[in-house]
């Protein structure tokens, strides 16, 4: 240096404090790479999936509690000591990798949500009056729509094409809590046609957006994060298709958790963050400190939520059984309450999602909150282009919460070891 002109000295750096619970961000992240790694002969061979992710918040501020996105990266190769050219060979390998590490799932996927968008469907059909919660429903493997303007023949519910026998029959008689429980197809066609017919083009939609879907959550400025997708329908058709989350709606996956967090906390939508605060640990005054932020209100009656909730809480129990077959109704008992299995000592209320995805291979999704009796924390998961929700996700989601309830660690199935048995989901419908 010859000589200085000017200069500017700089600031001392100041902590900054995560809303991450550590042992829970550490187990989600592990629950996700265990289940890819234990699962790759079968739905998580990377012909199939390219990686999934899972995301946990607060239900009463919206903080970020866990975070994960598979396949993920050591972020420690940046260490300034590490030497450039592993570095550069280290960047270029992920760069190069199809299942794109750099990609958080959980802010930047864009996915069809499939039968969890079916809990915005109870909700605006239940809060719009089109079905009573207390009237009866005949769940059959099809629907036929033609008096609703349905130009489809006919359209089968999702039980209808289940690879094992014992799991193809029709659901029978159900409310509407029951009809979101057994994910019943036909009773969520009829409410998109009715919902369609009697209140409007854009009144599913509406919901939608009034329950988070269609914008950011918050960490926009913390990471990339997209808006998703909810596009009104023009035709009866595409409502009924919309009802089953189908179409072209689109959401990520930390809607998904922001939207179960409103349900469990009675409908209030949170911005979600994930700085606490930065400085302060020295004793002096913080400069940053983080307070909820309320966003918006879902606008549901309570007995709305009542209905939801009931649905919701039902999904996990192995003790709920149809009216009329005696056959149990939740698409997810078996990985929280199997009698013959180990069985969570705590409660969830949840929805399982088998979105169709273009591939024969589908997303897989579970969308729950827990405990049922005093909400703390909401989660979702979504496993890219694997199977039924309830064979992947929400196993993975059990993982978590055993380790957010200090509870045994329940297995992963065995049949993930197995070879990949293609799924069969009906054109024009969603899995369970």
């Amino acid at each position: 240096m010859v000589r200085e002109l000017a200069g500017t000295g700089g600031s001392p750096g100041q902590t900054v404090r995560l809303t991450l619970d550590l042992n829970l961000q550490r187990a989600a992240a592990q629950a996700l790479a265990d289940a890819y790694n234990y699962a790759e002969p079968n739905w998580a061979n990377r012909t199939h999936s390219p990686g999934g992710g899972v995301v946990v918040l607060d239900v009463n501020t919206g903080a970020v509690l866990a975070l994960a996105s598979f396949p993920s990266y050591d972020p420690g190769i940046f260490n300034p000591d590490t030497p450039l050219f592993f570095v550069g060979n280290y960047i270029s390998a992920l760069q190069n990798d199809a299942r794109q590490p750099f990609f958080n799932r959980v802010t930047q996927g864009q996915y069809a949500p499939g039968s969890t968008f079916k809990i915005v469907t109870t909700a605006a059909a239940a809060n719009e009056g089109v079905f009573s919660p207390t009237e009866i429903f005949t769940c059959g493997m099809q629907w036929v729509g033609r008096e609703f303007g349905d130009t489809l023949p006919v359209r089968l519910d999702w039980r209808a094409t289940e690879v094992l026998e014992e799991a193809r029959f029709a659901t029978g008689d159900v409310t509407m809590a029951e009809a979101l429980t057994a994910s019943c197809n036909p009773f969520f066609y009829q409410m998109g046609a009715l919902l369609y017919n009697r209140r409007g083009s854009t009144t599913l939609t509406d919901y939608a957006r009034r329950m988070g879907f269609g914008s950011a959550t918050g960490l926009g400025s913390i990471m990339p994060e997209v808006s998703g997708v909810i596009s009104p329908p023009t035709s009866v058709e595409q409502a009924i298709n919309i009802a089953i989350g189908q179409n072209e709606t689109q959401v990520t996956i930390i809607q998904m958790a922001r939207m179960a967090a409103g349900i469990a906390n009675g409908g209030t939508l949170y911005r979600t963050y994930l700085v606490e605060q930065v400085g302060g640990d020295d004793g002096s005054a913080a400069t940053f400190s983080a307070q909820p932020e309320v966003v918006g209100e879902m606008g549901l009656l309570p007995e709305t939520l009542a209905v939801v909730r009931e649905g919701m809480c039902a999904v996990t129990q192995s003790e709920i059984v149809g009216r009329s077959t005696g056959q149990r109704l939740g698409t997810a008992w078996f990985v929280f309450d199997d009698p013959n299995g180990v069985r969570a000592p705590y409660s969830v209320c949840g929805k399982t999602g088998t979105a169709q995805t273009g591939r024969i291979e589908p997303h897989g999704w579970f969308v729950a909150y827990a405990p049922a009796d005093d909400p703390q924390i909401a989660i979702a998961a979504m496993i890219e282009h694997g199977r039924e929700g309830s064979e992947t996700a929400a196993p993975i989601v059990r993982r978590i919460l055993d380790a957010y309830f200090n509870a045994p660690v329940a297995p992963y199935p065995d049949w993930w070891t197995g070879s990949y048995i293609p799924m069969n989901i009906p054109a024009g419908a969603t899995g369970g």
